[in-house]
């Protein structure tokens, strides 16, 4: 597959991808240089409900998917993995130097972890039988 972008030649679809990554990759240095260290967050308890929100409405599309046997669980199965692995990571960094990083730190190994690796292991095992 590939996109046009703006030229005659088109452009192979990995190349945009890369270019996108990289460049996420600088915004991600300079963001991590130029942010604070603390800051105060409004809407923190609808940020994280959000999330959790999100994460489960990906197990539960999954779910339906499986159930009707279509491969597309695949693909809420890996946004869900996702989902997991930003939570854990959001967790244990805010957590950090606090009382509540023994329990973040816990939760993203014995849960958060391991659902997000089934979710990849899932989402593999669907495409590779789909073939």
């Amino acid at each position: 597959m590939s996109v046009s972008v703006r030229s005659a030649r088109p452009v192979p679809v990995a190349v945009v991808a890369a270019v996108v990554g990289a460049g996420l990759l600088l915004v991600a240095a300079a963001t991590g240089w130029a942010l604070p260290a603390t800051a105060t967050a409004r809407n923190w308890d609808v940020v994280w409900a959000g999330l959790d929100v999100g994460t489960a409405a990906a197990a539960l599309a999954t779910a339906a998917l499986l159930r009707a046997g279509d491969v597309r669980a695949a693909l809420t199965a890996t946004a869900g993995a996702a989902l997991l692995v930003t939570d854990a990571w959001f967790d244990v960094t805010t957590a950090a130097g606090t009382s509540a990083a023994g329990l973040a730190v816990a939760e993203a190994v014995l849960l958060e972890l391991p659902l997000a690796l089934g979710g990849v292991l899932l989402a593999t095992r669907l495409l590779r039988t789909h073939r």
